[in-house]
Protein backbone atom coordinates (compact mmCIF):
# COMPACT_ATOMS: atom_id res chain seq x y z
CA UNK A 1 0.00 0.00 0.00
CA UNK A 2 1.33 3.40 -0.93
CA UNK A 3 2.02 5.76 1.96
CA UNK A 4 1.01 9.39 1.78
CA UNK A 5 3.90 11.83 1.97
CA UNK A 6 4.30 13.54 5.35
CA UNK A 7 1.59 11.45 7.04
CA UNK A 8 2.55 9.11 9.92
CA UNK A 9 2.00 5.43 9.21
CA UNK A 10 0.17 4.82 12.48
CA UNK A 11 -1.98 7.01 14.71
CA UNK A 12 -3.35 5.94 18.09
CA UNK A 13 -6.51 7.65 19.30
CA UNK A 14 -8.04 7.38 22.74
CA UNK A 15 -11.67 8.39 22.30
CA UNK A 16 -14.78 8.76 24.38
CA UNK A 17 -15.38 5.03 24.27
CA UNK A 18 -12.20 4.61 26.30
CA UNK A 19 -10.96 2.12 23.74
CA UNK A 20 -7.79 1.90 21.76
CA UNK A 21 -8.22 2.18 18.00
CA UNK A 22 -5.28 1.69 15.71
CA UNK A 23 -5.79 3.26 12.30
CA UNK A 24 -3.18 1.90 9.97
CA UNK A 25 -1.85 2.32 6.51
CA UNK A 26 0.47 -0.68 6.85
CA UNK A 27 -0.26 -4.42 6.49
CA UNK A 28 -2.82 -5.87 8.91
CA UNK A 29 -0.35 -8.36 10.38
CA UNK A 30 1.96 -5.53 11.45
CA UNK A 31 -0.94 -3.78 13.11
CA UNK A 32 -1.79 -6.98 14.92
CA UNK A 33 1.74 -7.27 16.25
CA UNK A 34 1.61 -3.67 17.48
CA UNK A 35 -1.66 -4.29 19.34
CA UNK A 36 -0.24 -7.48 20.85
CA UNK A 37 2.82 -5.57 22.05
CA UNK A 38 0.71 -2.84 23.62
CA UNK A 39 -1.45 -5.48 25.30
CA UNK A 40 1.60 -7.24 26.75
CA UNK A 41 2.88 -3.95 28.17
CA UNK A 42 -0.45 -2.96 29.73
CA UNK A 43 -1.43 -6.42 31.04
CA UNK A 44 0.67 -6.36 34.28
CA UNK A 45 -1.07 -3.15 35.34
CA UNK A 46 -4.59 -4.46 34.76
CA UNK A 47 -4.70 -8.23 35.17
CA UNK A 48 -4.99 -8.20 38.97
CA UNK A 49 -8.25 -6.29 38.58
CA UNK A 50 -9.42 -8.49 35.72
CA UNK A 51 -9.97 -5.50 33.47
CA UNK A 52 -10.55 -5.86 29.76
CA UNK A 53 -11.27 -3.19 27.22
CA UNK A 54 -15.03 -3.82 27.24
CA UNK A 55 -15.11 -3.77 31.05
CA UNK A 56 -13.24 -0.46 31.15
CA UNK A 57 -15.63 1.01 28.57
CA UNK A 58 -18.71 -0.12 30.51
CA UNK A 59 -17.28 1.12 33.80
CA UNK A 60 -16.56 4.55 32.33
CA UNK A 61 -20.07 4.72 30.91
CA UNK A 62 -21.51 3.84 34.31
CA UNK A 63 -19.46 6.61 35.93
CA UNK A 64 -20.68 9.19 33.41
CA UNK A 65 -24.29 8.11 33.94
CA UNK A 66 -23.86 8.42 37.70
CA UNK A 67 -22.33 11.90 37.38
CA UNK A 68 -25.13 13.02 35.05
CA UNK A 69 -27.76 11.71 37.47
CA UNK A 70 -26.20 13.64 40.33
CA UNK A 71 -26.11 16.85 38.28
CA UNK A 72 -29.72 16.48 37.15
CA UNK A 73 -30.98 15.71 40.67
CA UNK A 74 -29.22 18.77 42.06
CA UNK A 75 -30.56 20.95 39.25
CA UNK A 76 -34.10 19.85 40.06
CA UNK A 77 -33.60 20.24 43.80
CA UNK A 78 -32.12 23.75 43.54
CA UNK A 79 -34.27 24.76 40.54
CA UNK A 80 -31.24 25.57 38.41
CA UNK A 81 -31.78 26.28 34.73
CA UNK A 82 -29.84 23.81 32.61
CA UNK A 83 -28.64 24.64 29.09
CA UNK A 84 -26.50 22.72 26.56
CA UNK A 85 -22.79 23.21 27.04
CA UNK A 86 -20.34 23.84 24.15
CA UNK A 87 -18.73 20.86 22.43
CA UNK A 88 -15.27 22.16 23.43
CA UNK A 89 -16.38 21.66 27.04
CA UNK A 90 -18.48 18.53 26.61
CA UNK A 91 -15.92 16.34 24.84
CA UNK A 92 -13.01 16.76 27.32
CA UNK A 93 -15.49 16.61 30.21
CA UNK A 94 -16.73 13.17 29.14
CA UNK A 95 -13.17 11.93 28.69
CA UNK A 96 -11.80 13.22 32.00
CA UNK A 97 -14.83 12.64 34.23
CA UNK A 98 -15.25 9.03 33.07
CA UNK A 99 -11.65 8.29 34.10
CA UNK A 100 -12.37 9.14 37.75
CA UNK A 101 -12.89 5.47 38.69
CA UNK A 102 -15.13 4.82 41.68
CA UNK A 103 -14.32 7.77 43.96
CA UNK A 104 -17.89 8.92 44.60
CA UNK A 105 -16.70 12.08 46.35
CA UNK A 106 -15.04 13.17 43.12
CA UNK A 107 -18.17 12.24 41.18
CA UNK A 108 -20.01 14.89 43.20
CA UNK A 109 -17.43 17.51 42.18
CA UNK A 110 -17.63 16.57 38.49
CA UNK A 111 -21.43 16.80 38.70
CA UNK A 112 -21.14 20.25 40.28
CA UNK A 113 -18.81 21.43 37.51
CA UNK A 114 -21.16 20.07 34.83
CA UNK A 115 -24.10 21.84 36.43
CA UNK A 116 -22.21 25.13 36.78
CA UNK A 117 -21.12 25.05 33.12
CA UNK A 118 -24.60 24.16 31.89
CA UNK A 119 -26.19 26.94 33.93
CA UNK A 120 -23.90 29.65 32.54
CA UNK A 121 -20.78 28.64 30.64
CA UNK A 122 -17.53 30.59 31.06
CA UNK A 123 -14.04 29.90 29.73
CA UNK A 124 -12.86 29.23 33.29
CA UNK A 125 -14.83 25.96 33.23
CA UNK A 126 -12.36 24.62 30.64
CA UNK A 127 -9.51 25.37 33.02
CA UNK A 128 -11.35 23.84 35.97
CA UNK A 129 -12.01 20.53 34.22
CA UNK A 130 -8.27 20.19 33.53
CA UNK A 131 -7.43 20.98 37.15
CA UNK A 132 -10.14 18.71 38.54
CA UNK A 133 -8.73 15.82 36.56
CA UNK A 134 -5.37 16.22 38.34
CA UNK A 135 -6.69 16.44 41.91
CA UNK A 136 -7.95 13.92 44.43
CA UNK A 137 -10.64 14.32 47.06
CA UNK A 138 -7.90 15.06 49.62
CA UNK A 139 -6.96 18.32 47.88
CA UNK A 140 -10.60 19.24 47.20
CA UNK A 141 -11.53 18.86 50.88
CA UNK A 142 -8.75 21.23 51.94
CA UNK A 143 -9.97 23.88 49.51
CA UNK A 144 -13.60 23.50 50.56
CA UNK A 145 -12.88 23.59 54.27
CA UNK A 146 -10.85 26.77 53.97
CA UNK A 147 -13.24 28.47 51.55
CA UNK A 148 -16.34 27.65 53.59
CA UNK A 149 -14.75 28.85 56.83
CA UNK A 150 -15.30 32.39 55.51
CA UNK A 151 -18.89 33.35 56.26
CA UNK A 152 -19.10 35.64 53.23
CA UNK A 153 -18.08 32.93 50.72
CA UNK A 154 -17.78 33.33 47.73
CA UNK A 155 -17.23 37.08 48.01
CA UNK A 156 -13.83 38.54 47.07
CA UNK A 157 -12.62 41.96 46.17
CA UNK A 158 -9.75 42.86 43.90
CA UNK A 159 -6.98 43.98 43.85
CA UNK A 160 -5.41 42.84 47.06
CA UNK A 161 -8.43 41.73 48.97
CA UNK A 162 -7.93 38.89 51.44
CA UNK A 163 -4.38 38.27 50.20
CA UNK A 164 -3.12 41.68 51.35
CA UNK A 165 -5.24 41.58 54.51
CA UNK A 166 -3.79 38.20 55.49
CA UNK A 167 -0.21 39.37 55.07
CA UNK A 168 -0.91 42.44 57.18
CA UNK A 169 -2.63 40.32 59.85
CA UNK A 170 0.19 37.76 60.08
CA UNK A 171 2.93 40.40 60.12
CA UNK A 172 1.08 42.36 62.80
CA UNK A 173 0.73 39.28 64.99
CA UNK A 174 4.33 38.03 64.91
CA UNK A 175 5.17 39.80 68.17
CA UNK A 176 2.77 37.39 69.89
CA UNK A 177 5.26 34.60 69.20
CA UNK A 178 7.66 35.92 71.83
CA UNK A 179 7.22 34.14 75.15
CA UNK A 180 6.43 36.71 77.86
CA UNK A 181 8.56 36.84 81.01
CA UNK A 182 7.57 34.01 83.36
CA UNK A 183 7.36 34.41 87.16
CA UNK A 184 9.96 32.44 89.08
CA UNK A 185 7.27 30.53 90.96
CA UNK A 186 5.71 29.31 87.69
CA UNK A 187 6.99 25.75 87.28
CA UNK A 188 5.24 24.91 84.02
CA UNK A 189 7.37 23.23 81.39
CA UNK A 190 8.96 25.73 79.00
CA UNK A 191 7.75 23.81 75.94
CA UNK A 192 4.16 24.00 77.22
CA UNK A 193 4.49 27.78 77.57
CA UNK A 194 5.80 27.97 74.01
CA UNK A 195 2.90 25.86 72.75
CA UNK A 196 0.32 28.09 74.41
CA UNK A 197 2.06 31.11 72.90
CA UNK A 198 1.76 29.53 69.46
CA UNK A 199 -1.90 28.66 70.01
CA UNK A 200 -2.62 32.24 71.06
CA UNK A 201 -0.99 33.50 67.86
CA UNK A 202 -3.10 31.16 65.70
CA UNK A 203 -6.32 31.99 67.55
CA UNK A 204 -5.88 35.75 67.48
CA UNK A 205 -4.50 36.08 63.94
CA UNK A 206 -7.34 36.54 61.49
CA UNK A 207 -6.70 34.79 58.17
CA UNK A 208 -9.44 34.94 55.50
CA UNK A 209 -9.56 32.18 52.87
CA UNK A 210 -6.40 30.70 54.34
CA UNK A 211 -4.72 28.86 57.22
CA UNK A 212 -1.54 29.21 59.25
CA UNK A 213 0.83 26.33 58.51
CA UNK A 214 3.57 26.76 61.10
CA UNK A 215 5.22 29.30 63.36
CA UNK A 216 8.39 29.55 65.41
CA UNK A 217 8.21 30.77 69.00
CA UNK A 218 11.12 32.70 70.48
CA UNK A 219 11.94 31.56 74.00
CA UNK A 220 13.09 33.82 76.76
CA UNK A 221 16.80 33.20 77.20
CA UNK A 222 17.36 32.17 73.58
CA UNK A 223 16.32 29.45 71.18
CA UNK A 224 13.15 28.80 69.20
CA UNK A 225 10.46 26.13 69.05
CA UNK A 226 8.60 25.25 65.84
CA UNK A 227 4.95 24.26 65.85
CA UNK A 228 3.00 22.93 62.88
CA UNK A 229 -0.69 22.72 62.05
CA UNK A 230 -2.09 19.19 62.00
CA UNK A 231 -0.66 17.15 59.14
CA UNK A 232 1.80 19.88 58.15
CA UNK A 233 5.02 18.71 59.77
CA UNK A 234 7.99 17.68 57.68
CA UNK A 235 6.27 14.36 56.90
CA UNK A 236 2.68 15.55 57.24
CA UNK A 237 0.11 14.10 54.86
CA UNK A 238 -1.47 17.49 54.08
CA UNK A 239 1.76 19.20 53.08
CA UNK A 240 1.98 17.28 49.82
CA UNK A 241 -1.61 18.22 48.99
CA UNK A 242 -0.82 21.89 49.57
CA UNK A 243 2.13 21.70 47.19
CA UNK A 244 -0.15 20.19 44.55
CA UNK A 245 -2.70 22.96 45.08
CA UNK A 246 0.04 25.57 44.78
CA UNK A 247 1.21 24.00 41.53
CA UNK A 248 -2.34 24.37 40.20
CA UNK A 249 -2.34 28.03 41.35
CA UNK A 250 -5.33 27.46 43.61
CA UNK A 251 -3.37 28.51 46.71
CA UNK A 252 -0.28 30.59 47.49
CA UNK A 253 2.07 29.55 50.30
CA UNK A 254 3.66 32.51 52.10
CA UNK A 255 6.45 32.64 54.69
CA UNK A 256 7.14 35.76 56.73
CA UNK A 257 10.24 36.30 58.87
CA UNK A 258 11.09 39.13 61.23
CA UNK A 259 14.80 38.93 61.94
CA UNK A 260 14.71 41.52 64.70
CA UNK A 261 12.14 39.45 66.61
CA UNK A 262 13.70 36.10 65.61
CA UNK A 263 10.28 34.69 64.76
CA UNK A 264 8.56 33.55 61.59
CA UNK A 265 5.26 32.15 60.36
CA UNK A 266 4.03 30.36 57.24
CA UNK A 267 0.49 30.33 55.94
CA UNK A 268 -1.39 29.86 52.70
CA UNK A 269 -4.09 31.83 50.90
CA UNK A 270 -6.64 30.61 48.43
CA UNK A 271 -6.08 32.52 45.22
CA UNK A 272 -8.98 34.26 43.50
CA UNK A 273 -8.91 31.34 41.06
CA UNK A 274 -9.09 28.95 44.02
CA UNK A 275 -12.22 30.60 45.41
CA UNK A 276 -13.86 30.47 41.98
CA UNK A 277 -12.86 26.80 41.64
CA UNK A 278 -14.68 25.91 44.86
CA UNK A 279 -17.70 27.94 43.79
CA UNK A 280 -17.97 26.01 40.51
CA UNK A 281 -16.83 22.54 41.58
CA UNK A 282 -18.24 22.00 45.07
CA UNK A 283 -21.71 20.47 45.51
CA UNK A 284 -22.08 22.49 48.73
CA UNK A 285 -21.16 25.87 47.23
CA UNK A 286 -24.71 27.17 46.79
CA UNK A 287 -25.74 26.13 50.28
CA UNK A 288 -22.69 27.75 51.84
CA UNK A 289 -23.15 30.92 49.78
CA UNK A 290 -26.71 31.20 51.10
CA UNK A 291 -25.35 31.93 54.59
CA UNK A 292 -24.48 35.47 53.57
CA UNK A 293 -26.81 38.10 55.00
CA UNK A 294 -28.83 40.02 52.42
CA UNK A 295 -27.26 43.32 51.34
CA UNK A 296 -28.30 46.42 53.22
CA UNK A 297 -30.53 48.54 50.95
CA UNK A 298 -29.10 51.91 50.04
CA UNK A 299 -31.46 54.81 50.67
CA UNK A 300 -31.26 57.78 48.31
Amino acid sequence: MEEREGKPAISVEVGLKAGLEVKAEIPEKSVGRLVDSLTDIIRPFTETRGLRADQIRLQREDILIEIAKKARARAELERISVKPIPIKMLVPFLEKASAEDMDTEMHDRWAALLLSASNEFHSRHLTFLDILGRLSSAEIKILERVAFSYKAFPETYYPGGHIEENRSSVEGGLHKLIVPPTPVEDTRDASEIARKTYERFVTETNVIYGEIMHASVKKIGGGRSYFYAEGLGWSGSRFGSLEILQREKLIEIERIKMAQLEVEAAYFNLTFLGVAFVRDCSPDARRMAARRPPPIPVTP
